[in-house]
């Protein structure tokens, strides 16, 4: 049994471990008869066994560490608590560091702290060869003279105690660069740029010296599980914690080979490729998040980072003020465009004969893989699944609205800038049993890329619009003409600008011509979201007020026609429509 302070998540075993000596703060004078005796710290790593990214770069993740790695613990040991040593998380997020461990593990003093590593590395220079050296007779070059000598000393610089509120990181040690030697009965002081060469015994080893390193680690007191019935129980420590530095980037291809106008079906293909730059991943289970999680404190530091307290309390008071009054809007994907792309041919994909697991929790949907493994720096491709869906093509033009925020009237170059050109999309049906999340998605057709764009959020059911490319073969002229302006009088605008002699009442007309210069009808859209009154119209728009802007003299409204259009300049279709605007002069 686990007692648990955080999601239950499936972990796997770990690994090899070796002691740590805990770092201690040295006083500035001791008296030399002091001595003290440096606790037995064991060190046990912990490992990696589940993450969940979402697409902001930020993931969950779950170690964990089995204390009896970390040395073979006799039966009387095993009854007593021992101080242990495990990496400490990097990165983790305000609130998100939680810890959970067996029963019988009565985790105590529970704190943050570094450690100090030593490892020993070749020499690699004359005094580190000098230094590996101490306490040995050998060969030296001095001032082109041959010397024999024992090597008695390098003095190690004593570096002052910062007196930092914290607990305390010694930089790497530094040495004085003077090396006191014996020749006989005499004691030499020599600097080291003076030692041109060393010689050493025949037989010698290749000279070795420490290196010093401090990490920050989690320590803790705990218990051994005991030995039941000649079985020892693992005595099981994990820890969870959200960082920066993992995420997921997902993609589509929506393959339109088999879309014709008595099928109205199209293939799609989902992928993720896992972007990690925090930690190295062995055989991990992972979940990928699709939607849209609230996480205030997500670029605020764990207290127990070890960051200086002014430093946290500044950080935690700015995420709080940043989200005071108003929403996290975060962008979760950069949309790109391609145009067509002529002759370039592009294999299928290949993708899982089955898709990967999945379930919904709230309005989070989480793709499960399994046997994840990714070293820090490496990217991963993982296909996810691949379905018919229900497509139809479509399209679109849309007109803008003419008149700006400020009320301003724009003149016939400025509405030229505006109008978009007529676009060939897909309206895709979501018809599987999982949402699409916000991604990039390329249209393709007979192995070539026909357009990029994006696939917004989309739940089962629901629809969603892919652009394809402009619809050349579709010919669209949009004109607007004045065919009135009077003063406006004071009740009409007293309530907003005060002064109605700097505002006049437009009545404006406008004309949306389209032709069709392909072989086959078309089914086309014509939108166009217009400020003021709307007088008349011609085929039947469907008119919608929006809620938009209601502070602003205008109301605003969209007028939308669905047509099909036929091939040939004789079928040309002409849309009219009339409105009335109050607009600064």
């Amino acid at each position: 049994m686990l007692k648990r302070f955080s999601l239950p998540i499936i972990a796997s075993l770990l690994m090899t471990t070796t002691p740590l000596t805990a770092q201690e703060a040295t006083p500035e004078t001791a008296p030399e008869t002091q001595h003290t005796t440096e606790k037995q710290i064991f060190s046990a790593k912990s490992k990696p066994t589940h993450i969940a990214l979402f697409k902001n770069g930020y993931g969950v993740v779950v170690s964990k560490a089995n204390l009896d790695t970390a040395s073979t613990f006799t039966v009387e040991e095993r009854e007593q608590p021992h101080t242990f040593q495990i990496d400490l998380f990097p990165n983790a997020s305000q609130g998100t560091f939680w810890m959970n461990w067996s029963n019988w593990a009565n985790l105590t003093n529970i704190k943050s702290t570094y450690a100090k590593a030593t490892e020993k590395a070749v020499a690699s220079n004359i005094q580190e060869v000098i230094r590996a050296n101490i306490g040995n007779n050998i060969n030296l070059k001095i001032d082109k003279n041959w010397i024999r000598a024992t090597i008695l000393d390098v003095p190690e610089i004593k570096q002052q105690n910062p007196g930092e509120p914290r607990p305390l990181i010694f930089p790497p040690p530094r040495f004085s660069d003077i090396v006191y030697l014996k020749t006989g009965d005499a004691i030499l002081v020599k600097r080291m740029h003076q030692i041109q060469d060393v010689q050493l015994p025949a037989g010698s080893n290749i000279p070795q010296v420490d290196h010093t390193s401090h990490k920050p680690v989690l320590q803790f007191d705990a218990n051994l599980n005991p030995i039941v019935r000649g079985v020892t129980l693992p005595t099981i420590v994990k820890t969870s914690y959200l960082a920066k530095g993992i995420a997921w980037a997902p993609s589509y291809i929506v393959n339109i080979d088999k879309l014709t106008d008595d099928n109205l079906t199209a293939d799609l293909s989902a992928k993720a490729v896992l972007i990690n730059d925090l930690i190295d991943l062995d055989n991990v289970s992972a979940e990928l998040i699709a939607g849209f999680p609230h996480m205030q404190f997500q670029t605020a530091s764990s207290g127990m980072t070890l960051q200086p307290l002014d430093q946290f309390i500044n950080n935690l008071m700015q995420k709080q003020a940043r989200y005071a009054g108003r929403g996290n809007g975060m962008s979760n994907v950069m949309s790109q465009r391609m145009d067509m792309v002529q002759e370039m041919s592009m294999a299928a994909p290949s993708m899982p004969q089955q898709a990967v697991k999945g379930e919904t929790t709230e309005d989070l949907y989480f793709y499960q893989l399994e046997n994840v493994s990714l070293k820090k720096g490496e990217r991963g491709y993982f296909p996810l699944f691949a379905s018919e869906i229900g497509a139809k093509s479509i399209y679109t033009w849309d007109i803008p609205d003419f008149v700006d925020q400020y009320d301003n009237y724009m003149n016939p170059q400025q509405q030229k800038q505006l109008v978009q050109p007529v676009w060939h999309s897909l309206e895709l049906t979501n018809n599987t049993d999982r949402p699409w999340t916000t991604a990039p998605a390329v249209t393709m057709k007979d192995g070539r890329i026909l357009g990029q764009d994006t696939i917004t959020y989309t739940a089962p059911k629901a629809t969603s619009r892919l652009k394809i490319t402009q619809a050349l073969a579709i010919k669209a002229k949009q004109q607007e003409e004045e065919l009135s302006r009077q003063q406006a009088n004071s009740k009409q605008i007293a309530i907003f600008a005060g002064n109605s002699r700097n505002y006049a009442i437009i009545t404006a007309r406008g004309s949306l011509e389209l032709t069709n210069y392909k072989s086959k009808p078309v089914e086309i859209e014509v939108s166009k979201t217009l400020s003021g009154q709307v007088l008349k119209s011609s085929n039947d728009p469907e008119i919608i007020k929006l809620a938009k802007d209601l502070d602003r003299l205008n109301p605003t409204s969209k007028l939308t026609w669905k047509i099909t259009l036929k091939p040939g300049l004789e079928n040309k279709v002409k849309l009219t429509y009339e409105y009335k605007v109050i607009s600064r002069r």
